[in-house]
């Protein structure tokens, strides 16, 4: 009979019990449950592309935090323990989609500043913490 309070130690207690008699039924629904969440993972990442170009080929997508806070947790670690609707979440609330030459540019130009005639210093100079511009040698 299930408990009615779902905070009873008891569940916690049967569920334990049930994964120590059943060993392998837990590693298969895990298994499942991990692919279940990658395949989710994939299809969000087809539906997005570069917010500076059209480059939307999944692995080539980058997410760079623009809201900076100690909190933030990385999209990868999200992904990679199965939290794929926070990983969602994350990259809505606080990211910006970046190809992954966009994303390198812009963390070049926050060590280095930014030069003058980069078609896209506004974006950068909003989604970086930019130094005070300066002209570049290149």
């Amino acid at each position: 009979m299930p408990y009615k309070d779902p905070n009873d130690p008891r569940i916690k207690e049967a569920q334990k019990r049930y994964r120590d008699k059943n060993p392998h039924v837990h590693r298969e629904n895990v298994k499942r449950r991990k692919a279940a969440g990658k395949e989710a993972w994939r299809e969000f990442k087809k539906t997005l592309k570069c917010a500076l170009c059209d480059e939307n080929h999944p692995e080539t997508l980058d997410f760079h935090h623009v809201v900076r806070k100690p909190g933030n947790r990385k999209v990868f670690s999200l992904v990679r323990d199965g939290m794929v609707k926070q990983a969602i979440a994350e990259v809505r609330e606080k990211c910006v989609v970046l190809c992954s030459n966009h994303h390198r540019k812009g963390h070049y130009y926050e060590r280095h500043g930014i030069p003058l005639d980069e078609p896209n210093y506004h974006q950068y100079e909003e989604w970086f913490h930019i130094k005070p511009t300066k002209k570049l040698d290149t």
